[in-house]
């Protein structure tokens, strides 16, 4: 099946959660999938629909679970 998406990429700048936007905060709401990690991601994951897959590549500052080419693949499927 070839269905279309869009990817956003979502971030609260230098890891202070009040520094995310209204606008990635409704993407996190709407999401049908979020790719995350652990760099200030948790206070909004709970924000997620009940049905949203999550996806943990796991980066943590200066260790990467998932090589980024592994991220840039789960990105385009």
């Amino acid at each position: 099946m070839n269905r279309k998406g869009k990817v956003f990429l979502i971030g609260a700048g230098p890891g202070d959660p009040g520094l995310m936007t209204l606008k990635g905060l409704e993407l996190i709401k709407q999401a049908d999938v979020l790719v995350y990690d652990q760099l200030g991601t948790a206070p909004f994951i709970k924000e997620k629909k009940s049905d949203c897959e999550l996806i943990d590549v796991g980066k943590f500052a200066g260790h990467h679970k998932v090589p980024q080419h592994q991220i840039n693949q789960i990105l385009i499927d």
